[in-house]
């Protein structure tokens, strides 16, 4: 398996994604494809790295190279900018989080990834859901003024 694979099944599982989940965001009908990379039979075409990145909150170098995702997302929320109250903004991070201790911080921390990480994941689902129902809904349409025209 090469790191592409590697890094696609990994990136996967981390937000609690099935393949059949992972293809239906992506636009695929079912998760043959998405079982031919992370079997070594083929590999996603840069676009489809692209998408694969953003549903699944990685960079891309990561799943070319497989830095390290945490490191990433640590960084992203350390320097992730949050309303105060006051009409400032202050940043979110480790030691900025309401003067308390590190443990209690790096459990803060530890739980807002764990929540933009299952948003991310229902927002690319509701998405890939909403193409669907449009497809679907487009096939209908077909169907319908075909119907009349025959009338």
């Amino acid at each position: 398996m090469s790191i592409v694979e590697k890094q696609i099944t990994k990136a996967r599982k981390a937000i609690n994604m099935t393949q059949v989940q992972l293809a239906v965001a992506l636009g695929f009908k079912n998760k043959q494809t998405v079982s031919n990379w992370e079997n070594s039979k083929s590999e996603p075409d840069s676009d489809t790295l692209v998408k694969i990145s953003e549903i699944c909150n990685v960079t891309i170098d990561w799943l070319l190279k497989g830095e390290d995702v945490a490191a990433k997302v640590e960084h992203n929320v350390d320097n992730m900018a949050v309303p105060s109250g006051t009409g400032q903004v202050s940043h979110i991070g480790p030691t900025h989080i309401n003067n308390s201790s590190p443990s209690q911080g790096d459990n803060i921390q530890s739980d807002l990834i764990s929540t933009v990480l299952q948003l991310n994941k229902k927002i690319f689902l509701l998405e890939a859901e909403i193409e669907v129902l449009k497809e679907e809904n487009l096939k209908l349409s077909g169907r319908s003024r075909v119907k009349r025209s025959s009338d």
